[in-house]
């Protein structure tokens, strides 16, 4: 991996943050590395948050069923941790922008204090 990362940092014109996902029992293999890195990039394609620059779309390689599960799961455990970590870089922008419509908004008015008429505005969005 150190190789890898170092080939990338020739080149830091186009990227300025690296994350890296590491398996903790030394469990991936080159199919699974495969797998993995042709489904984060597209994600990261879908999502649109970034550019993402690749010459070639990594291939996915063929796994078992239970294989694939085992990953599919590792994928989103990492994409737990990387967006705890304040990455989005999975979430498309529509999941994370707040989706409002006029007809799920409560307006409740009350008064502000008894000695006074004035009334205030309390705002509440629903989720509906």
């Amino acid at each position: 991996m150190l190789t890898r990362l170092k080939q990338h940092l020739r080149d830091t014109s186009y990227w300025s943050d690296c994350i890296v996902v590491v398996s903790k029992d030394n469990l991936l293999n080159k199919a699974h590395v495969k797998f993995l890195e042709n489904k984060f990039y597209e994600l990261a394609k879908t999502a649109g948050r970034s550019v993402v620059i690749n010459n070639t779309v990594p291939t996915c390689s063929s796994i078992s069923e239970y294989d694939e599960a085992m990953l599919l799961e590792f994928i989103s455990n990492a994409k737990l941790l990387v967006n705890t970590l304040g990455y989005k870089i999975s979430d498309t922008i529509e999941d994370s922008s707040v989706k409002q419509k006029d007809d799920q908004i409560l307006f409740i008015f009350k008064p502000l204090a008894e000695s006074t008429q004035r009334e205030s505005l309390l705002r509440m969005d629903l989720p509906f």
